[in-house]
């Protein structure tokens, strides 16, 4: 039983981790996009 609970703790730590990532990897190529957008049509 407590090692189940550990279990499910690290999978939903595992599974936030996950998520912050895609949202790290969302803003980081997002960011690139408006560069490479600004690049384009102002310079």
């Amino acid at each position: 039983m407590f090692f189940k609970e550990i279990l499910s703790k690290f999978t939903k730590e595992i599974k936030f981790i996950n998520i912050s990532k895609n949202l790290m990897l969302g803003v980081i190529s997002l960011f690139i996009f408006i560069n490479l957008y600004n690049k384009r049509f102002f310079h």
